[in-house]
């Protein structure tokens, strides 16, 4: 893969790209990859969940699983930081599908659709979210400031 800049990990891409799926997949903690066969069996033996998230985070497990037997001979393990990584880096260890043709391309472009739906279902969740509550120490100094005071005066 090309360094894009010296500056920018793939720590500071996930947070450029993935703002708001990337929270939802560190909390989730570490991802293993299965073949694609053991991911259906085992997404066959579970009920599927009415939630939207979940069913786009299977929808990206099972894309993974599609991808991962071409190319886990790449990888060093089957484990990963989290989901998001996983996605990631078979994404890249099939370079980008660049040069996929047929079902191979068509997998490929189902992961980036994955991957997309997880962003998009997180960025709608966290719009509609309820407001984070006030932190009271400031809540306090905002009462404790004078009527017709500035925010300049307040400072000083």
């Amino acid at each position: 893969m090309k360094e894009i800049n010296n500056n920018i990990d793939e720590n500071k891409l996930w947070r450029l790209c993935f703002p708001h799926f990337l929270p939802r997949a560190e909390a989730a903690g570490v991802f293993v990859v299965a073949s694609s066969e053991v991911a259906r069996k085992r997404y066959q033996d579970q009920p599927l969940s009415d939630l939207p998230l979940e069913k786009a985070q299977l929808r990206l497990e099972l894309a993974c699983a599609a991808l991962w037997d071409g190319v886990k001979d790449l990888f060093l393990c089957d484990f990963f930081p989290h989901l998001l990584a996983a996605a990631t880096d078979i994404l890249r260890a099939v370079d980008f599908g660049d040069e996929a043709a047929g079902e191979r391309a068509a997998q490929i472009k189902e992961l980036v659709d994955a991957l997309n739906e997880c962003e998009l279902i997180c960025a709608r969740l966290d719009r509609t979210a309820p407001p984070k509550p006030l932190d009271p120490a400031k809540v306090a100094s905002l009462g404790s400031a004078e009527p017709g005071a500035t925010a300049a005066e307040e400072e000083e």
